[in-house]
């Protein structure tokens, strides 16, 4: 599991192969649009986690797996928020609530999913 906590960790503070964090090294003019959208759109956490098209198989199995595991009401508002809202709710732990240990399988679901869909968007690197 502390590989895949990694992952959501190199998330958190902007060290992936994600565009938007590559261009903060680069120089101004590096591309930061995902490869795969048809749309111009930043390819960020936020984009990779809940946009992106050429995700949304790996997305619907694994966000669903996370959605499963939450209380109703929290699924209730959860589906309701915008994606980035969704990953500021999911970084910070959903509120502090993930540190109860009835939320363990949320909190495992979580790191699958954030851990899946990096993995997935890395095989289709350029």
């Amino acid at each position: 599991m502390g590989y895949k906590c990694k992952t959501m960790i190199c998330l958190v503070y902007g060290e992936t192969c994600l565009k938007a964090d590559v261009a903060r090294f680069r120089n101004s003019v590096y591309n930061r649009n995902c490869q795969w959208c048809i749309e111009p759109v930043e390819e960020n956490g936020v984009h990779m986690l809940f946009e992106c098209e050429r995700l949304r198989n790996v997305r619907a199995e694994k966000w669903g797996n996370v959605l499963e595991c939450m209380p109703a009401e929290m699924q209730a508002v959860t589906v309701e928020m915008s994606s980035r809202d969704k990953m500021l709710f999911i970084f910070s732990g959903y509120n502090g609530a993930i540190f109860e240990d009835e939320y363990l399988p949320l909190c495992d679901a979580t790191i699958e999913f954030c851990h899946c869909m990096y993995d997935e968007r890395q095989k289709y690197e350029e």
